[in-house]
């Protein structure tokens, strides 16, 4: 059996490494952090607003209060404004086509 050494390398020797993974996982850990925030907010929302005697539920619009803070303004607000600003300024635009090899002259040829 081959002598495994004890010190291991996260990666392979032919593995070049590329700055758009950089891009990639911050703007996945900022989608992570936005769901986590989303959803802990609608649950907040709802639970605070809708855990109380039913007849002090007041209505807004034909829905109940709590339905309407937390899934109607609250979820409203977190699927339209901030992913715009998310993307905004957040998010980089980046080229997802491989980088061309040297002496590469005419477009298309990689």
């Amino acid at each position: 059996m081959p002598k495994v050494s004890g010190a291991r390398t996260s990666q392979a020797p032919d593995f070049e490494h590329d700055p758009r993974y950089q891009v990639a996982q911050r703007e996945a850990l900022l989608s992570v952090g936005y769901w986590v925030i989303y959803t802990a907010g609608t649950v907040i929302i709802a639970w605070t607003l809708g855990h109380r005697d039913p007849t002090e539920v007041g209505f807004i619009l034909g829905f109940p209060d709590w339905f309407f803070w937390s899934i109607i303004a609250f979820a409203g607000f977190m699927a339209l404004v901030v992913p715009y600003l998310m993307v905004k300024f957040g998010f980089t635009d980046i080229d997802l086509e491989p980088t061309p090899k040297s002496g590469a002259t005419e477009e298309g040829q990689l």
